[in-house]
């Protein structure tokens, strides 16, 4: 039998990819904590398997949820810079009138 070195369960990663994004990193959580089950009972292959798959289910997560939460702060600082325009042209637009002959502002 080769002397095989116990794979790493990645759960700290699938933990990480389930916070960001948890419908892909949930499966890469039950995968990584199955890894060591699988190795103790003797299931070397499968064991690795299931490491190779926490991994990559947790980095897929963690990517997208990276993207998604980047996309959501770009949204809310587009929403406020939008939202900090329209309250001026509205307190300022509507209710003032500026007089170019006179150079100030009046009702």
């Amino acid at each position: 039998m080769q002397n095989i070195q116990k794979p790493s369960n990645n759960l700290v990663l699938a933990i990480i990819g389930t916070v960001l994004f948890w419908p892909i990193s949930l499966w890469g959580l039950l995968k990584a904590v199955k890894v060591n089950r699988l190795w103790d009972e003797g299931k070397h292959e499968e064991a690795i398997a299931a490491s190779k798959s926490a991994r990559t289910l947790g980095l897929v997560g963690t990517i997208v949820g990276g993207v998604i939460t980047l996309i959501y702060i770009i949204c809310m600082v587009a929403i406020v810079e939008t939202a900090e325009e329209v309250y001026e042209d509205a307190y300022y637009g509507d209710y003032y009138d500026y007089d170019d002959d006179d150079d100030y502002y009046y009702w």
